[in-house]
């Protein structure tokens, strides 16, 4: 069955761009934006949680929306997209031949999950939503130095600047240099940090979005569906044999060594296969592209 490229947490799928054209064509299904990414729309987060359930629902548009029938298929996730793409896979097993999952969220540990995270995008009602809106939106907005977290934590106390206003910003504390990368060849302007900034100011349902992924979507706690996959391997339900991890070692978001062990232990080791990208860190599906696409051609040899 062909890779079908799905997934992407605060940027749009341009974030692949450099991973697509390597497959050439043996890619029948285009990349898609998660709803409220790129120039996709969102239903309303106050009326749909972003969650398993909604992501899942898009992906299964997705693959009715393709003229090519999909009985199964290889299922590449990267960074949201990783997490979303092992809870389909725990749920709809029988579609899936393959599953790659790049630099995943779904198994983070809590120590990493601040208090400031945890006020923030919590939905006790404490904060005003048009407060957290502005507070995200503001941590998310970068200017040229800083690059944003999984978990965007703004200094509470500190002065917030305007995003209509010159390019600035709450600096992040997890700062990597991938913030410059050229996701376009030739155009010097699709940086990280342009794409996510464009969002910000021309797109509504963005910020939205991306607060409820992070309330909703299974980025944390996922080790219940992650053992659903093994099961399922175990039974012999679906194609799927082994799930495919490719981690970058310096990624200051997915932890290399906690994910490992956590996965082993979730999936079992015979069920896991786990490539360490030396020197990358969380955009290794930007610039280390050739690794994941030859996880990908292995699955299929």
């Amino acid at each position: 069955m062909r890779p079908c490229p799905h997934g992407l947490f605060w940027r749009p799928w341009l974030s692949l761009f450099c991973v697509v054209p390597k497959f050439g064509s043996c890619l029948n299904s285009p990349p898609a934006d998660l709803f409220g990414r790129g120039y996709s729309s969102a239903p309303d987060p106050a009326l749909h949680r972003h969650d398993s359930a909604l992501y899942a629902s898009q992906i299964l548009i997705c693959l009715q929306s393709s003229p090519i029938p999909w009985p199964s298929f290889t299922l590449i996730g990267y960074s949201l997209g990783g997490a979303i793409a092992a809870d389909f896979t725990s749920y709809f097993p029988q579609l899936i031949d393959g599953l790659v999952l790049v630099a995943s969220g779904g198994l983070i540990r809590a120590n990493h999950i601040t208090w400031k995270s945890r006020l923030l995008y919590s939905t006790s009602g404490l904060m005003p939503e048009w407060l957290v809106e502005r507070l995200v939106a503001n941590r998310l907005w970068s200017g040229p130095e800083t690059a944003r977290t999984m978990e965007p934590e703004p200094e509470l106390g500190a002065e917030v600047p305007d995003v209509h206003g010159p390019k600035g910003g709450l600096a992040s504390q997890a700062v990597y240099t991938s913030s410059r990368l050229c996701l376009l060849p030739g155009n010097p302007h699709s940086t990280v940090s342009n794409v996510v900034d464009w969002q910000i100011l021309h797109h509504k349902d963005f910020v939205p979005a991306f607060i409820s992924s992070i309330r909703y979507a299974p980025i944390h706690f996922q080790h219940h569906r992650w053992r659903v996959i093994a099961q399922n391997i175990a039974r012999g339900v679906g194609r799927l044999k082994q799930v495919r991890l490719v981690l970058g070692e310096a990624d200051p978001i997915i932890i290399a060594h906690e994910l490992i062990g956590d996965a082993k232990e979730v999936l079992g080791e015979e069920n896991v296969r786990i490539k360490v990208v030396k020197g990358a860190g969380h955009e290794v599906a930007i610039d280390r592209a050739q690794e994941i696409v030859d996880v990908v051609e292995e699955l299929h040899r």
